[in-house]
C-alpha cells in the first residue's frame, strides 16, 4: 500500500497483531470510536471474529455506526424526517444483507451487564474460546471499574490482565484511553494520556488521533513544509510508540465522510465495496471535497512522487 493511505494505516500502523495490547487515546471527538468502527469493519469482513465493549455508545448506536460504514455512499439514500430535516439512511433490503454476512462475526458486550474488569474479562474468555473471537475493543478504559481503592495501581493491574490475556489467547486487545487536558491543536504525546505512565510503558503500540482545527489551516504558513501538508486532512494519527516496528513519532493524515462514517485518503478507500455488496457498478462514485481539492492542486502545482515511509 501507499504509504500515504487508510489502507496503510490500518494495515501497517493498525496491524492485528494477535497476541498483543493496542492503546489508542485522543481527545473526545477526534476520531476514536470512528476508526475502531472501521477497524472492526475490515476485521469482519476479512473473517476476523471481533467483539467490543463500548462504555458511552448504546449498543443499537454502535451497530448502526458500522452499518454506515458497511454501505458507503453508494448504499445511502436521503430521507426527511418528520420535523423537516434531511438525513441518509440505509436501505431495509441492504441492512438484511449486512445481518446475513456478518452474523457470528462480531459480537458487542450488553448494555446492561456489569462493566468491571472480572466480567468482561469472563466475557471476553467465552467469545475467545466458543466462537473463535481473535480481536477485542474496550472503549474505554475509564468506564471499567475496578475493586482496588489505589486508582494507578487498579490502572497498571488492568493494563497487565489485559496483556496476560492477549498472550494467553493469542488475541488482539484494543484498549481506548483518554488524555489529559491538552492544547487541541497538539498530537497526543506518550506523557498526555491519563492515568499511570505505566499504562503506555507496558503496552506494545499506542496510537494518538487529533482532528485538524480551522485555526490550524489559517495560519498553516508558520509550518514546516511536512506539517503545513497535514493540514488539508481532517484527523492525525500519529504513532507515539511501536514495538512491533520500533517505531514512534510518525503523522499520518486522513480524510472524514460524515455521511458514510468512513475515513479514506483516495477514492478507492471513499468508495471501497465491501463482501456483502455484490452488485456490480459501472460508474465511479462523485468525489467528495477534499479528494476534489487534492485534484485542483494537483493540477496547479503538478505532483512529486517520492520513496520511502515519510517525507
Amino acid at each position: 500500500f501507499d504509504s500515504g493511505s487508510l489502507q496503510y494505516l490500518l494495515c501497517r500502523v493498525l496491524r492485528l497483531f494477535f497476541g498483543t495490547l493496542t492503546i489508542i487515546s485522543g481527545q473526545p471527538g477526534s476520531g476514536k470510536s470512528s476508526l475502531l468502527a472501521q477497524l472492526i469493519c475490515n476485521a469482519v469482513d476479512n473473517d476476523i471474529p471481533t467483539w467490543l465493549f463500548s462504555g458511552e455508545l448504546p449498543n443499537g448506536v454502535e451497530k448502526s455506526w458500522l452499518n454506515y460504514i458497511f454501505a458507503g455512499k453508494r448504499n445511502l439514500e436521503k430521507a426527511v424526517s418528520r420535523r423537516g430535516n434531511e438525513y441518509w439512511k440505509i436501505p431495509t433490503a441492504a441492512r438484511v444483507q449486512m445481518n446475513i454476512a456478518y452474523k457470528n462475526k462480531w459480537y458487542i458486550y450488553r448494555d446492561d451487564h456489569d462493566n468491571d474488569l472480572d466480567a468482561l474479562i469472563s466475557s471476553m474468555t467465552d467469545v475467545v474460546r466458543k466462537y473463535g473471537v481473535r480481536c477485542l475493543i474496550l472503549d474505554n478504559f475509564m468506564c471499567i471499574d475496578t475493586d482496588m481503592e489505589a486508582e494507578l495501581r487498579a490502572q497498571t493491574a488492568t493494563v497487565k490482565r489485559l496483556i496476560e490475556f492477549a498472550k494467553k489467547y493469542q488475541a488482539a486487545v484494543i484498549l481506548v484511553c483518554h488524555p489529559r487536558k491538552m492544547d487541541s491543536t497538539a498530537n497526543v504525546g506518550i506523557y498526555d494520556i491519563a492515568g499511570s505512565s505505566n499504562i503506555v510503558n507496558l503496552a506494545h503500540r499506542t496510537i494518538g488521533l487529533r482532528r485538524v482545527t480551522q485555526d490550524e489551516r489559517d495560519s498553516k504558513g508558520r509550518l514546516s513544509p511536512r506539517k503545513k501538508e497535514l493540514m488539508k486532512y481532517d484527523v492525525i494519527a500519529t504513532v507515539i510508540k511501536d514495538r512491533m516496528f520500533g517505531r514512534s513519532n510518525i503523522d499520518k493524515g486522513i480524510y472524514y465522510d460524515p455521511e458514510s462514517r468512513r475515513f479514506f485518503t483516495d477514492a478507492e478507500e471513499y468508495g471501497r465495496q465491501f463482501s456483502w455488496d455484490t452488485k456490480n457498478y459501472t460508474e465511479p462514485l462523485p468525489l467528495p471535497p477534499q479528494l476534489e481539492a487534492e485534484n485542483e492542486e494537483d493540477e496547479v502545482f503538478g505532483t512529486v512522487e517520492t520513496d520511502g515511509d515519510d517525507v
